[in-house]
């Protein structure tokens, strides 16, 4: 199974934010602030963010326009293609699937419906887990669905609010792996359009 990580620099390897540099208390104190009783399986700056299919570059500059940091017309990146096996030993959770989206949009909800439904879905589909494996497992059904993804956000009713967001609504993950360092197969520069 193949995963894809996009960054404005090219790299030796893909790093999580603490392989690259040191992380300063107040990052970690947000970190910690953000993870305390929550499932999460690390802290924010232990993970590599990676989507499930190559973006569709060739229509993201028309989808978020000029104004986004990343997915704006002409801005060239590097897309970075490693396999599961590369991750070696790892935790994940798997963010913004179509089932939290459903429910996030759900006005009839209550946030403490919303918050219980939410963990329930995540518990039922195994978005947040552990290993080879149980990551395959919980993420077959989200394999080819980013296109389709992307076309959706400006449908949101928060668009405004999300729309100079990474990846909002959309289906990726962010893995957790124990040595902090992931090597990619490949690397190609794409140019957003």
């Amino acid at each position: 199974m193949k995963l894809y990580h996009y960054s404005q620099k090219k790299y030796d390897d893909l790093r999580t934010l603490e392989k690259q540099r040191p992380i300063p208390a107040h990052e970690k104190q947000k970190a910690l602030d953000e993870t305390v009783g929550s499932n999460k399986p690390g802290f924010y700056y232990e993970h590599i963010s990676f989507f499930f299919d190559p973006i569709p570059y060739d229509i993201l500059g028309k989808i978020y326009g000029k104004e986004h940091s990343i997915w704006h017309p002409g801005n060239q990146i590097f897309q970075y293609t490693t396999t599961v096996d590369a991750l070696g030993r790892f935790k994940y959770e798997i963010v913004e699937f179509p089932e939290k989206i459903e429910i996030y949009y759900d006005d009839s909800l209550t946030l403490s419906q919303y918050k219980r439904k939410l963990k329930e879905l995540i518990i039922e589909h195994e978005y947040i887990g552990e290993g080879k494996q149980q990551f395959i497992k919980a993420s077959k059904s989200l394999i080819g669905t980013t296109r389709s993804n992307f076309l959706k956000v400006k449908s949101y009713p928060n668009w405004k609010e999300i729309k100079n967001k990474y990846a909002a609504c959309v289906p990726h993950v962010m893995v957790y792996p124990e040595k902090g360092i992931v090597k990619y197969q490949s690397v190609k520069e794409v140019t957003i359009k």
